[in-house]
């Protein structure tokens, strides 16, 4: 970024922000929340394993072509442009309403927890480390009936 004030900062992670949001909610999926520049999407909750494998997938494609957008929305406010990091993990979770005391009921934050949720965050992490867009899962390929995915590299 040029030389910004905190307002650019806030700008361009909103714009960010917004786009990668629009790009996951067209699948008809669940955000569970942001974290500063993340996003932790639920798929498959109200359908079914293989149905939420696929729709992780294609917000994956969906999600590279907002991103290419963003990048040139805000060409002139980046010196370098922005990066997305993916990991995709299929398993069981554990869903509920999680809350501090007092924050009960429909005030409570909806969320999922468990080795499922832990993995895909290591995917992302992984996904940073190889430099690649998006790391996936073989349970997320064989949930989507994939057998085998031949894309290696940036």
């Amino acid at each position: 970024m040029t030389s910004s004030s905190s307002s650019d900062v806030v700008f361009i992670l909103n714009r960010y922000l917004d786009g990668t949001a629009a790009a996951i909610r067209a699948s008809g999926v669940m955000i569970d929340k942001v974290m500063g520049d993340g996003i932790m999407a639920l798929f498959g909750v109200e359908t079914s394993r293989e149905q939420g494998a696929r729709d992780a997938l294609s917000a994956v494609l969906a999600l590279a072509d907002a991103l290419e957008q963003a990048n040139a929305d805000l060409v002139a406010q980046l010196e370098a442009p922005l990066r997305l990091g993916i990991g995709i993990h299929t398993g069981p979770a554990i869903l509920g309403r999680i809350g501090l005391q007092g924050d009960a009921g429909a005030a409570a934050q909806f969320t999922a927890l468990g080795d499922t949720v832990n993995v895909a965050s290591r995917l992302e992490g992984a996904s940073k480390e190889l430099g690649d867009f998006a790391v996936l899962s073989n349970a997320t390929l064989a949930a989507a009936g994939i057998e085998s995915l031949a894309i290696a590299g940036n």
